[in-house]
């Protein structure tokens, strides 16, 4: 097992109600040659008091006071005060389990790669992840424009792994250079940027199906914004990307998959705004479905699109929609039921409405648990209007 030195680097601005319970999980890790560097990004509540009575604690504690320069230029600090051979990240507003550090050491020594990838987990315990344990070879061009192609740019390909930095370890030796060259004024798709640089520069990485990250996403979140400032965000990260795909020659043959993912961001971005149908996502085999009595499950970004294909569609009949938060969506013309009265609606089939095979699964475990029959459960590949 090894024992290099990990840096795990925490980004912090005005989040004290999250930090005991972030750091304190960081301390608590199995893995304890750690170097932890809280960075307070001149937060104006009591975050930075906090962070120096952790510091008191622990001696592996550093603490960086700065000038409020946002994410980026607070993850930069942390590493320029990097000594780890390896560096990971964790949101302070986020948690992780016990193990996680020593885990990913183990899985980065012995597959012998430049960094790894997990899965995470959202704030009700969904897990997201990819399906096996695999490395990957990145030793010239063609190989990095596929990998990009296919698993960063592609949010519906099976092999598609998120683009979170938190999520993963990395070797120091080229980490650096690889977020250093990132502009301090992104505020949104730093991470992907981020991604995509480490795979521009580096040999190989890993990807475990293990998680042990808790991602609470937050409703304040710049992500969960609904205004025009998202279409300019949107704009900035498509230039970025482009402009980082110039620098290494892959822009031409990464053009036509970089504009389908940044017009797919803009739908999305029309949808929250206008609450006007801008579909992303199809349901592919939409015939099997003709005659059929159906029920939605699931209302997040793919069940909304659906639930408009489907009302349009004369051919089948919806005849309820349905989610584990039923309470956070509506529907016109359609009530939204809890998941526990599913069993008394009479339909032929239940159309489970979620990106990645995997959610399906575990969907389709819990119904059958209710005592539904598993051939009534239908989950298929969403496929990408644009």
């Amino acid at each position: 097992m090894s024992n290099k030195k990990i840096s795990i680097i925490v980004p912090i601005y005005n989040i004290q109600q999250y930090l005991d319970k972030c750091i304190s999980s960081i301390i608590a890790q199995s893995y304890k040659n750690l170097e932890i560097i809280l960075v307070d990004d001149g937060s104006t509540d009591n975050s930075g008091k906090i962070c120096d009575r952790f510091a008191a604690y622990d001696n592996r504690i550093k603490v960086i006071h700065k000038d409020n320069g946002g994410l980026v230029s607070a993850r930069k600090e942390g590493i320029k005060a990097a000594e780890g051979e390896y560096i990971g990240f964790v949101d302070g507003d986020d948690y992780i389990e016990r193990e996680m550090y020593e885990m990913l050491a183990h899985y980065i020594e012995e597959m012998q790669v430049d960094f790894i990838h997990s899965g995470y987990f959202k704030n009700d315990g969904q897990k997201f992840s990819v399906k096996t344990k695999k490395k990957y070879i990145l030793n010239n061009r063609k190989s990095r424009e596929n990998i990009i192609k296919k698993m960063i740019l592609d949010p519906t390909d099976s092999e598609a792994v998120s683009s979170s930095i938190w999520s993963k370890l990395f070797k120091k030796e080229f980490l650096g250079s690889a977020y250093m060259g990132m502009q301090d004024k992104l505020s949104y798709g730093e991470d992907l940027w981020c991604i995509c640089s480490c795979i521009m520069r580096c040999d190989s990485f890993g990807t475990v199906p293990e998680a042990w990250y808790h991602y609470m996403k937050r409703e304040t979140s710049i992500c969960n914004e609904r205004n025009l400032d998202n279409i300019q965000r949107e704009t900035e990260l498509y230039k970025s990307l482009g402009k980082l795909f110039e620098d290494y020659e892959l822009y031409r043959a990464l053009k036509a998959e970089l504009e389908h993912f940044y017009l797919r961001n803009l739908l999305i971005c029309m949808r929250q705004l206008t609450n006007t149908v801008c579909p992303v996502y199809q349901y592919p085999i939409i015939d099997e479905l003709a005659g059929k009595k159906i029920l939605l499950y699931g209302m997040g970004e793919v069940g909304q699109d659906y639930y408009t294909q489907l009302r349009r569609d004369m051919r089948c009949t919806l005849m309820a929609v349905s989610d584990r938060c039923a309470e956070k969506y509506k529907c016109d013309f359609m009530k939204v039921i809890e998941a526990d009265e599913i069993t008394v609606c009479d339909c032929d089939v239940i159309v489970v409405a979620v990106l990645r095979e995997e959610t399906a699964r575990m969907i389709a475990d819990e119904l059958a648990a209710k005592g539904i029959g598993r051939e009534k459960i239908v989950w298929r590949q969403p496929k990408l209007v644009v």
